[in-house]
């Protein structure tokens, strides 16, 4: 039986033949007739179509909006077998994606990312819905692209319509609505074989149903199972491919319109995640293996929400109220033996962490209509409330005698419960019980004047944090109490103003600058002072403060050649005061946020795609320079000395991605082959330049085929991904004694059958 790694290996050099065969095929062919993915422009010949987004509440042209905004057609998604952030996010320059294994990603946009364990800086939100929790964030919003209309990538910040949820951008998920009086229905059938690894297979299906001739439901369900990569070769604890996922999710839409002006949308998702392992690799990224972790660390996390919208179609302006509400859960059982050496070291720290939010929004918005002559407006009331409680234990795991002591009743005396847990003694217990409340007013107004439009937007917030911390086990002693309980409260109000004014210089040319600010949500600490904490000196502070954005930018949108050639420059400046950053005491046991310092980021983005004279060719190229740097000195709670001009963590210097894609017609039978090449200069994980990131290319390759006359109209995507196989590391966490890393998955050859009805 050949081995997975030899199978993979052999599927990528089959997949490469093919794809040289086919394009040399396609040569060949050059008579035959072309069917172009894109429309037919005035003088017959190929033009890039327009792009329909609602990132700014209301349905427009992308190219119009005097703003940076991405946006990835879930059908391409689909073809290229997306599963997830992972697989797109490389696509957009000046965004990036790191993971250190136990935490939330983390998505930076421009520069500005987000320290571990603090709120996201980049928004994440389904629909118009907001999911990041504004509160001890566990679990990042990450759903599988399948039926998705499209992934909008927003810029910058948000704060004027998506509030403290979008400090410096957002990745916006649109899923496809249920379509009325239309049958309709897809499946797909996927299987991943990773290079050395595992090889699993992904199934999920969609279908449409007309109810009558005014309403309709659609159903969404997918099951994935994807193959790990990282073998642990502890003597205690020997397996291949530890870093498995399981997956399973759907959703349930419903669309009615039971009269001309009136139409009611309604939404259920659920997704559950089952890492079985967390990716990491110790000391030499090169090696995909680890002998620091004597147990797995399982991480299962799910997502569920509900929304509920309703709208009326007045004669001069539409009203929407839109309710949500969202759950999410994490439970972790983390090994953190590792601290006692990089090689077969004894099982003896274990963390334990439970957490569970409750989220609601309600959104009342009016939105003007074409009837206002050379005005657009919208103003809404916004509210939002999230209630998150969190059990976070630190546990000596060695215990010879952890069957013969049960743990204490609870009751006997405060605290005493905590101190031991499953058996095991308890170092450190933080309970927090969070509530983080906004209330805010927003708009935007739009005057067209004959050479140019002023577009001014607004938000009037108040947010409030309150909530109970208590802090328990053996580091808990700093009073001579078993524990100890603390409540806050929490209440700041801002204004988040946001003006744009874009000149149309005539049908292909036009220029536009926007100035807007972002805030990020303060709060109240999720731990407090322990034992050891105190003897180093360090204070934890009950609360820490929002910190906010000015952002400018300035963009030239082009297009040339009966538009089949686009080009956008769009060049950026930043102010961010007062980040919070994660500080820490030496045992790593106590972790809290901090508002220090600041930082300045400039830089200038570009984005070229251009359809050459030849049917059927496409090539797009985008391009990303970000130079964020602090702009004042601070020493670390540990007493490391961040001088200024430090390079701000996770912000890559310089970012390319570019794609060469082919299509053919054979008679029924299309043929795509596309090439995707993306580059990341490299950058420091953190602030103190532990490690470096990123810093390596990859390639991936596709050859798609489709028959238009067979029922379903199937497909089969082939697709190898990290083709030449580089080892880039995204993430990762210096212990005491041990390095760990997280790099991207290996090469992978990724197989797809699809079907359309």
């Amino acid at each position: 039986m050949m081995k997975p790694g030899l199978m993979s290996g052999y599927a990528g050099c089959a997949a490469l033949a093919l794809a040289t065969s086919l394009m040399s095929a396609a040569a060949a062919f050059a008579n035959d007739d072309t069917a172009s993915a894109t429309s037919q422009g005035e003088s017959g010949g190929r033009v890039i179509e327009e792009v329909i987004v609602s990132a700014t509440k209301r349905d427009e042209s992308l190219r119009e909006i005097p703003a940076t905004i991405v946006a990835l057609a879930g059908e391409d998604l689909e073809q290229m077998g997306a599963q997830g952030v992972d697989d797109f996010i490389k696509l957009s320059p000046g965004v990036t994606l790191s993971d250190d294994s136990v935490n939330n990603k983390r998505i930076t946009i421009r520069g500005v990312s987000a320290d571990f364990t603090t709120i996201a800086t980049t928004g994440s939100l389904f629909g118009d819905t907001p999911l990041n929790d504004t509160a001890l964030p566990r679990v990042l919003l990450d759903p599988n692209p399948f039926d998705l209309a499209t992934v909008e990538i927003l810029k910058g910040p948000q704060g004027t319509l998506f509030g403290g949820s979008a400090l410096n951008g957002a990745v916006r998920y649109v899923p496809t609505q249920p379509r009325l009086e239309e049958w309709q229905g897809k499946a797909f059938l996927q299987f991943t074989d990773v290079e050395q690894g595992g090889m699993d297979k992904i199934y999920g299906a969609a279908i449409n149903v007309p109810l009558g001739r005014s309403a309709a439901l659609r159903f969404v369900g997918y099951d994935r199972s994807d193959p790990g990569w990282i073998d642990s070769t502890h003597t205690q604890y020997q397996k291949k491919d530890v870093n498995r996922t399981e997956q399973q999710g759907g959703r349930l839409m419903f669309r009615a319109e039971p009269g001309e002006r009136w139409t009611i949308s309604a939404l259920v998702a659920r997704q559950e995640t089952l890492k079985e392992d967390v990716p990491t690799v110790t000391t030499d990224p090169d090696r995909r293996e680890r002998a620091s972790t004597p147990v797995p660390s399982p991480v299962e996390t799910s997502v569920e929400m509900e929304v509920l919208s309703i709208e009326y179609a007045f004669p001069r302006f539409d009203l929407l109220s839109s309710t949500s509400h969202s759950q999410k859960a994490y439970d972790a059982l983390l090994d953190a033996s590792r601290v006692a050496g990089p090689e077969n070291p004894p099982r003896s720290v274990t963390a334990v962490l439970d957490a569970e939010s409750e989220g609601w929004t309600q959104e009342f918005r009016l939105t003007s209509n074409d009837t206002f002559e050379h005005w657009k407006w919208l103003g809404g009331l916004f509210a939002y409330q999230l209630d998150l409680v969190e059990v976070y234990d630190v546990l000596v795991a060695v215990n010879p005698f952890a069957e013969l002591v049960p743990d204490l009743p609870a009751g006997l005396l405060p605290g005493i419960d905590a101190l031991i847990v499953d058996g095991q003694p308890s170092i450190s217990r933080f309970n927090p019980d969070v509530r983080v409340r906004e209330l805010a007013l927003f708009g935007d107004v739009t005057r067209q004047f004959p050479a140019f439009d002023v577009t001014l937007g607004l938000r009037l917030y108040r947010n409030q944090a309150s909530g109970m911390l208590t802090v328990s086990g053996l580091l808990a002693l700093t009073s001579g109490q078993l524990q100890s309980t603390t409540e806050n409260d929490f209440e700041e109000q801002g204004i988040s103003p946001r003006l744009s004014i874009k000149v149309p210089y005539n049908d292909n040319l036009m220029f536009y600058t926007t100035a807007a600010r972002g805030f990020r949500f303060g709060g109240i600490q999720g731990v407090g002072d322990t034992l050891l904490s105190q003897l180093q000196g360090i204070e934890v502070p009950e609360t820490y403060k929002s910190d906010t954005i000015w952002s400018y930018e300035a963009g030239v949108r082009s297009q040339w050649f009966d538009n089949s050639l686009v080009v956008d420059i769009t060049p950026f400046y930043l102010e961010w005061d007062k980040p919070q950053i994660v500080q820490q005491d030496d045992s790593q046991t106590v972790i809290f946020i901090d508002n220090v310092g600041g930082a300045r980021a400039q830089g200038v983005e570009g984005a070229i795609q251009w359809l050459p004279p030849l049917d059927g060719l496409t090539i797009a190229t985008n391009f990303a320079f970000v130079r964020n740097k602090t702009t004042a000195p601070y020493t670390t709670s540990t007493g490391i000395e961040v001088p200024r001009g430090a390079t701000w963590p996770l912000t890559a210097k310089w970012q390319t991605s570019s794609t060469v894609s082919y299509a053919r017609n054979f008679g029924p039978v299309r043929s795509t082959l596309s090439l995707t090449h993306t580059y990341s200069s490299r950058a420091p994980f953190n602030l103190e330049k532990s490690f470096e990131v990123f810093g390596k290319s990859t390639v991936d390759a596709s050859i798609n085929l489709s028959h238009s006359l067979w029922p379903g109209r199937p497909q089969l995507q082939i697709t190898v991904s990290n083709l030449t196989d580089k080892r880039v590391v995204i993430g990762g966490e210096n212990g005491p004694t041990t390095i760990d890393r997280v790099v991207i998955r290996p090469r992978t050859v990724i197989a797809r059958l699809s079907v359309d009805f």
